[in-house]
């Protein structure tokens, strides 16, 4: 059979640049002025006709690297029908701020979870027998949880429209916190404050990420950013809210007014959130064959799942560690907020630092240095001074994964596949992010109250997984390059 002529081809290419949604965290490295040979590279918009438009759930990474294989990108000259995006305006810049209250309210009150976690523990809310490792599993499975419901969000966006996950995940996501209000027993919290808080999460996130990078071009990386930093904002407003309203009050009225507050963020969200005009989402499926052919691409999985073993630990356990030195909860809540601030602030030094050195190069080296930073740092924080000394350098470059892997997994597999095999890599994250804080805890049991174990197994797997990104490089044959 002989080939397609270039302009159908073309077309079948253009679909093939579907994305997935991406984590809000997630901030890519990419030079929005960078040019290809022919001009700008194309946005991934289509339009086919009135009646059958598609459009990409989320935005691609802007420009490729000059050594990165572009050729299969179709330039502006020959992208059929190309649709190009407001690349501002008041209803654009809307949405972006309704993405940044769905980050606000979700990605800011999980990472938090320490907050609630130390106190239900040091009050005993659940009994003397309620241990450490249960309440991680609460936690943890609500973070897992939110990665899980891809598939479901994007059938619930075909079926009935882009705002219904939205409306959704509104009222389920406040409603979790507000029935967790009246928990009497843990396995109330597991149903209330873990899955029904993480589906809740799972249908705002995944069906609001998309949404600002289809209004910009040329400011996409700005939208996206702006937008991603909700989840740290939050995290840094809504901890030592949490902790004060503990303090002055008590824990379920604390998360009653969370709960309302998350019910507002949702409501005026939603209203802002929209696809521009003519634009619907279009199904895309997961290709496994990744996973299969591709070594560099298992070799990032491994990545994904050493490393967030380790990530979310200081989040969880910092607020306790803080209490076993003698610090106040409010210190607690201080420095996790400070972390996540922090965290933000690296995401975007990861992006520069990708410039300089490579996407899988940056990745790396960040990740390695947060190892680095628990086995050395935390391991010896014995005052306020040199826990928040920890914190900050921790912060800057814990965010490494969530700032560079978009981009890494477009390096490993192209640019053009990075919508089937992206979210192989969003489900992976599910596991590490249930059980890391469990396995924690159960060495945190296991030693007595000490973290020194916690603070090493952190550490380590950090740096294993640092290490997992080595034979990704050898893997492409450029071990030395500025890749």
């Amino acid at each position: 059979m002989s080939p397609p002529p270039p302009q159908q081809q073309t077309e079948q290419q253009l679909h093939d640049t579907i994305a997935v949604p991406i984590p809000p965290a997630f901030e890519y490295p990419s030079d929005e002025k960078k040019h290809s040979e022919n001009g700008p590279l194309p946005t991934t918009f289509t339009r086919r006709s009135s009646a059958s438009t598609f459009v990409t759930v989320a935005g691609l990474p802007a420009c490729l690297d000059d050594d990165d294989d572009s050729s299969s990108l179709p330039n502006n000259n020959t992208t059929p029908s190309s649709f190009t995006p407001p690349n501002g305006g008041l209803p654009a810049w809307g949405v972006v701020l309704g993405a940044f209250l769905f980050n606000f309210i979700n990605f800011g009150m999980a990472s938090m979870w320490g907050v609630y976690q130390a106190h239900y523990s040091k009050q005993q809310t659940f009994g003397p027998t309620t241990t450490q490792l249960q309440l991680s599993f609460v936690g943890g499975l609500g973070g897992g949880v939110t990665f899980v419901f891809g598939p479901i969000v994007g059938w619930v966006q075909r079926r009935w429209g882009f705002k219904a996950p939205l409306w959704i995940g509104t009222v389920v996501f406040a409603g979790s916190l507000e029935l967790a209000s009246l928990s009497t027993k843990l396995w109330h919290l597991y149903l209330t404050q873990s899955f029904l808080f993480g589906l809740g999460a799972s249908l705002i996130f995944l069906g609001s990420v998309g949404a600002p990078p289809q209004w910009f071009h040329s400011r996409r990386a700005l939208a996206t950013g702006l937008a991603a930093s909700g989840s740290g904002i939050g995290t840094l407003v809504l901890a030592p809210l949490a902790q004060h309203l503990i303090d002055t009050l008590e824990v379920f009225w604390c998360l009653r007014i969370m709960g309302l507050i998350a019910l507002v963020g949702g409501v005026v969200g939603s209203l802002l959130c929209r696809l521009p005009d003519g634009m619907v989402v279009e199904e895309k499926s997961v290709d496994w064959s990744h996973v299969k052919k591709n070594t560099g691409f298992r070799w990032m999985l491994a990545f994904a799942v050493t490393n967030l073993l380790g990530y979310i630990i200081p989040f969880y356990f910092i607020p306790s560690y803080a209490l076993s030195l003698g610090l106040s909860p409010s210190t607690g809540a201080f420095l996790v907020a400070l972390l996540s601030g922090t965290n933000a602030f690296g995401r975007i030094l990861a992006g520069q630092l990708a410039d300089k050195i490579g996407r899988i190069n940056a990745q790396s080296l960040v990740i390695f240095v947060s190892g680095l930073s628990c086995l050395t740092l935390w391991s010896t924080a014995h005052t306020q001074t040199t826990l928040t000394i920890f914190v900050v350098v921790y912060g800057i470059t814990g965010g490494g994964y969530w700032a560079l892997t978009p981009a890494v997994v477009a390096e490993i597999v192209g640019i053009t596949a990075l919508g089937g095999a992206l979210p192989i890599v969003f489900m992976t994250n599910s596991l590490p992010m249930i059980f890391s804080g469990p396995i924690a805890s159960a060495i945190l049991g296991a030693q007595g109250g000490s973290y020194t174990g916690l603070i090493a197994f952190a550490g380590s797997a950090l740096c294993v997984g640092a290490l997992c990104l080595v034979p990704v490089k050898m893997a492409r044959g450029r071990v030395w390059a500025k890749v």
